[in-house]
């Protein structure tokens, strides 16, 4: 078990919210743009919204890549989120101050970019908020993306639990095409781009199987 508290909960809070507030009072950049932008359609938004979430998961993956295949890189910026091989939901915010600044950053270049309109930025927080805290719940519900998304395109709790175990595949956070083509998830021999995966204890044996011949 972690020692995970309510202190711990205080202080992630303000390191993850006092910059934010900050920016926004030094440089109130929202309401000048505010006009700019027309009403939006309904395909708009869900376009957007969808681009945006597969520009970030894109650039998420090669970050995510980056810190585990480089060792300064993953000692000292992402090993936090590495401390405990149980995910629960607060894991999402168990992240040192140079990940918490990537993962906001990927999320801003990703909105930036694509000229996501305010409304449809308002949506994508909320889903991106479900989707990370589904992707560390440690449950496997009928609903959750893995077992809705057709194709096995979604990583989904299992595959993520699987990375926190072993650590070595599903680099991906929400999506599994990238790690599709590069390679990165369990082969049906067991194995991943020469390495071979232990097999561990605390993973169901139906876990450690390929997901519709993945």
């Amino acid at each position: 078990h972690s020692k995970w508290n309510w202190q711990a909960w205080l202080v992630e809070f303000w390191v993850y919210a006092a910059p934010l507030l900050a920016w926004d009072i030094l440089a109130p950049r929202r309401h000048g743009k505010l006009g700019a932008f027309g009403p939006p359609t309904t395909m708009g938004i869900l376009g957007r919204i969808t681009g945006a979430l597969l520009m970030y998961d894109m650039c998420f993956f090669c970050g995510h890549w980056l810190m585990h295949k480089i060792p300064w890189l993953y000692r000292t910026v992402h090993s936090k989120h590495h401390i405990t091989k149980e995910v629960r939901a607060c894991e999402i915010v168990r992240l040192s101050i140079p990940e918490e600044v990537l993962e906001v950053g990927f999320s801003i270049v990703a909105l930036n970019v694509l000229g996501v309109h305010p409304i449809a930025r308002t949506i994508y927080n909320a889903i991106i908020t479900f989707l990370l805290t589904e992707l560390h719940c440690g449950f496997d519900f009928p609903w959750t993306p893995q077992n809705v998304i057709p194709f096995g395109l979604a990583t989904g709790s299992r595959r993520h639990h699987y990375h926190h175990r072993i650590g070595k595949h599903y680099y991906q956070k929400f999506f599994h095409h990238v790690d599709r083509l590069f390679g990165c998830f369990q082969k049906d021999d067991g194995s991943l781009d020469g390495d071979s995966v232990r097999a561990d204890a605390y993973i169901p044996p139906s876990w450690r199987r390929p997901v519709h011949g993945v």
